[in-house]
């Protein structure tokens, strides 16, 4: 989780993504168990590990994006350095 805290404070300059990470936390703690249950009750505990695993590749696909792009910021800046 602080990972991508710090991911979203380096593309969001404002603050205003880190400053709405805490109720998004909130959130998650407080929905995610409950569907959890859900999918354990559907399927067995194989549905919720489906669930996560699909959880994590989302999440995997959506912060390679923005930290390609912060890469590349990065090299930029140390080849203009460099010069």
């Amino acid at each position: 989780m602080s990972y991508l805290t710090g991911l979203a404070a380096e593309l969001d300059r404002e603050g205003r993504v880190v400053a709405a990470a805490g109720s998004f936390l909130s959130l998650g703690l407080a929905v995610g168990p409950a569907i959890s249950g859900g999918l354990i009750s559907l399927g067995g505990f194989t549905l919720a590990a489906w669930g996560i695993a699909v959880t994590v590749v989302l999440t995997l696909a959506l912060v390679s994006v923005p930290l390609a792009r912060i890469r590349r910021e990065h090299v930029v800046a140390q080849l203009a350095a460099a010069v």
